[in-house]
């Protein structure tokens, strides 16, 4: 039984083929019918927004000496910023050396920095460059700085 509710068959006949369809319809078997249960589920969810804490950025400056020693680079600097008193941020220590076949090479190193109060940053800091090289240049590059968020959620005052 075919899924329509018929069937055909083909009759050939000898060496010349007589196609003749013959079809018989069957009226279609009846189907069960589908039991449906519905369900309702119901959750409760609650979902605290807060809004996104906004950042002052601001403006830092940076003043640098370096000094090459055999295959170190010695790093001395301050860091200000006149904007805000506590902040932090990025900058990327840029190193540029000469080895001995004359190639310019160039390394990278990513740092951060953080300020407490309004006074500036010193740091010194050294860094590997290889053996048989003349240092050319150090740079700070890519300064970033944002300003500390202050919070006051209620102040007490003591008094003696």
């Amino acid at each position: 039984m075919s899924p329509f509710g018929r069937s055909c068959s083909l009759s050939v006949l000898g060496c010349i083929a007589l196609v003749a369809p013959s079809c018989v319809y069957a009226a279609p078997e009846p189907q069960e019918e589908p039991v449906s249960t519905e369900r309702q589920v119901q959750k409760k969810f609650i979902v605290k927004l807060e809004p996104p804490q906004q950042r002052q950025y601001c403006s830092a400056s940076s003043t640098i000496e370096y000094l090459q020693n055999d295959d170190i680079a010695t790093v001395s600097g301050e860091i200000t910023n006149k904007q805000c008193g506590a902040s932090s941020g990025t900058y990327t220590m840029n190193i540029r050396y000469r080895d001995q076949d004359g190639d310019l090479h160039e390394l990278d190193f990513e740092e951060s920095w953080q300020r407490e109060d309004d006074q500036s940053v010193k740091f010194k800091r050294e860094y590997a460059i290889g053996e048989n090289v003349d240092l050319i240049r150090i740079r700070t590059r890519r300064m970033r700085c944002v300003c500390a968020e202050i919070e006051s959620k209620g102040e007490t005052e003591i008094q003696e």
